[in-house]
């Protein structure tokens, strides 16, 4: 059991996100089962940090709407002007994020569906929005 290099943590990162259990990898790499849970704790997080550099949901969140806006204006999400849940026209359409950490899965709708759709609540009921994600 040797020290692991770059190559071993990404390998057992892909082959952790490709379903293979913390145990499997740990024989894999020839590694302990502890070892192997703290691997993939660091590459997650690493990762995370990589392709979502904020550290509080408020961040979050605004790196999702930022996302979003930069879809929208280079065409691949395109803004309907009627509520995709009621079908009324004419009223103010807002964009809803289904899950933020994927900005291309919006709905748009009218502000009452809207509030509807987060129920008058956070989208994350009691946390702060500067709570630490990491």
């Amino acid at each position: 059991m040797g020290k692991l290099s770059e190559a071993d943590y990404d390998l057992a990162w892909k082959l952790y996100i490709s379903g293979v259990g913390k145990k499997d990898i740990a024989k894999i790499l020839d590694i302990s089962l502890q070892h192997s849970r703290y691997l993939m704790k660091v590459r997650a997080i690493k990762k995370m940090k990589k392709y979502m550099p904020f550290t509080t949901i408020f961040e979050f969140i605004s790196w999702s709407k930022q996302k979003t806006n930069k879809l929208i204006k280079s065409g691949k999400i395109i803004i309907k002007t009627y509520c995709e849940n009621c079908g009324v026209i004419g009223k103010r359409i807002e964009c809803h994020h289904n899950d933020y950490a994927n900005p291309s899965d919006v709905n748009f709708l009218c502000c009452s569906c809207h509030r509807k759709a987060h129920n008058g609540q956070s989208m994350f009921t009691g946390t702060s929005r500067y709570q630490k994600l990491f």
